[in-house]
């Protein structure tokens, strides 16, 4: 596996923003990787738990796949 990363310094919305999505489908969106055991939301960080797996799920959803078809 890869090593883990963290995004820190942005808020949910700033984030959302720079991502095109709404802050509310955000927190859904990182709800579902968490319990993925991809992310772990961390007061002011969000870590990348999975990079590896972050990739692929990012992978599937471009080639079409619809929420609940991550994995």
């Amino acid at each position: 596996g890869s090593a883990e990363m963290s995004i820190r310094g942005l808020t949910q919305q700033e984030l959302a923003t720079m991502v095109g999505i709404s802050r509310t489908w955000l927190v859904l969106m990182l709800s579902s990787f968490e319990k993925e055991g991809i992310v772990l939301r961390r007061r002011g960080r969000i870590v990348i738990a999975d990079p590896d797996g972050l990739s692929a799920l990012i992978s599937r959803i471009e080639a079409g796949a619809h929420p609940g078809e991550y994995r």
